[in-house]
C-alpha cells in the first residue's frame, strides 16, 4: 500500500462520487513511542509521500502532487530528497475540494504553499507561495467555502517554528484564475488582526487548523498551541472571527469560573461545528475531544483583574475585546 509508512494529512470524498477518493500523506516518523529515539522518516520501501487519488473506491492509488507541477518530478523518494528538488520534504498536509466543482482541487503543501487542479488532479498550479520555501515545516492550512456571490473563499494559516510568524490570509475568489491573498494578521496589539497573530508558536508542523462552516463564509475557527506568558487573552488556543478574519475573540476559556474556568487543552489540531449551530464547535487537542455549549458570554470585565498584570491601556482594550466573545461552557 502507498500508506505503508506514512502518515495521512487528510481524506477527501468527491460529492456524488463515493469512488473518488483525494488522500494527502506526509513523510510521517516510525518508531516514535513514550520512549525516546529510534524514529526514522525514511522507511524502506515506503512510498512517496504526497497526494493519491482513488477512482475505485481505494483498491488502487495514483500518485498526483507534492510541490511541483508535474506529478513525474516527485513521485519516488529520492527526488524528494534530492538536492535542488521541488517537491516538499514533508508531504501534502491538506486537501479540499472546491464547493462547487468537485473537479477543482486544492492541496496544501509544506513548504510549497497551495496549489490548484482544476482537471482532477491531472494537473496542477501554485495559487499561494509559501512564506518561505527553505523550510521544510512551512505547514500552510486552509478552509474553503462559496460566497453567496458563487465564488469560492479560501482561508489559509500558515507558519512554522515561529519565524516569521504564523498568520492568517484570504482570497474571496480562488476557483480559476491568478487568487490574490489579503493578509490579515498583525504584530500590534493596537490592531485587531493581533487575534490571528503566531497562534501556533514554534510548532505550526505540530498544531494548527483552521475551519469555515459551510454555509457561513464570514465565519472561521484557527486553532494553534497556547500563548502561555499572554495576560491580554485567554492564550489564544483557538479563536473565533465572525467578520472573515479581520477580528476574532478567544475561544480558549469559558464563562463558567474567572479564577478556574474550563479550558481547552494544550495543542490543538481540528475542529468541526455542529451543522445546526455553527457556534457550537467539537474541538480535538492533545488532551482529546471537547464541545463547546454553543453559546457566549461576555466576561471582558475580567481584564480589569488586579491579577492579570495590564498596566497600559492597549493592552487593556485588546484583552477586552478578546473577552468580549467567550464560550458560557466548554
Amino acid at each position: 500500500s502507498v500508506f505503508n509508512g506514512r502518515a495521512i494529512g487528510s481524506i477527501a470524498v468527491a460529492d456524488g462520487q463515493p469512488g473518488v477518493i483525494y488522500a494527502a500523506t506526509t513523510r510521517g516518523q516510525l518508531g516514535i513511542s513514550s520512549v525516546t529515539g529510534g524514529a526514522t522518516s525514511l522507511i524502506p520501501g515506503a512510498a512517496a509521500w504526497g497526494l493519491y487519488k482513488s477512482t475505485d473506491g481505494g483498491a488502487t492509488w495514483a500518485f498526483l502532487h507534492n510541490g511541483s507541477p508535474n506529478a513525474p518530478d516527485c513521485d519516488t523518494v529520492a527526488e524528494a530528497l534530492a538536492a535542488g528538488s521541488p517537491c516538499s520534504l514533508r508531504g501534502v498536509r491538506r486537501v479540499a475540494l472546491d464547493p462547487t466543482n468537485p473537479n477543482t482541487v486544492y492541496a496544501g503543501t509544506y513548504s510549497r504553499g497551495v496549489w490548484r487542479s482544476q482537471d482532477g488532479g491531472a494537473s496542477w498550479n501554485q495559487i499561494y507561495t509559501s512564506l518561505n520555501a527553505g523550510d521544510a515545516n512551512m505547514r500552510p492550512e486552509f478552509a474553503v467555502t462559496k460566497l453567496p456571490s458563487g465564488d469560492t473563499r479560501m482561508y489559509i494559516y500558515e507558519g512554522s517554528t515561529g519565524n516569521p510568524y504564523a498568520r492568517l490570509f484570504r482570497s474571496d475568489s480562488v476557483a480559476i484564475g491568478a487568487p490574490l491573498f489579503q493578509g490579515l494578521t498583525s504584530n500590534n496589539l493596537a490592531d485587531a488582526g493581533v487575534a490571528t497573530y503566531n497562534l501556533c508558536t514554534g510548532q505550526c508542523w505540530y498544531d494548527s487548523f483552521i475551519y469555515t462552516p459551510a454555509g457561513y463564509p464570514d465565519i472561521v475557527y484557527i486553532g494553534g498551541s497556547y500563548a502561555y506568558s499572554e495576560n491580554w487573552s485567554n492564550k489564544r488556543g483557538v479563536v473565533l472571527s465572525t467578520d472573515a478574519g479581520v477580528s476574532a475573540t478567544d475561544m480558549t476559556m469559558d464563562a463558567t469560573d474567572r479564577l478556574h474556568p474550563n479550558g481547552l487543552h494544550p495543542d490543538q489540531h481540528a475542529l468541526v461545528t455542529n451543522p445546526n449551530n455553527p457556534f457550537q464547535f467539537f474541538e480535538v487537542n492533545d488532551g482529546g475531544v471537547m464541545r463547546s455549549s454553543g453559546e457566549f458570554a461576555d466576561v471582558s470585565t475580567w481584564c480589569d483583574d488586579p491579577d492579570r498584570g495590564i498596566t497600559d491601556a492597549t493592552r487593556l482594550a485588546r484583552c477586552k475585546q478578546l473577552l468580549s466573545r467567550v464560550p458560557a461552557k466548554l
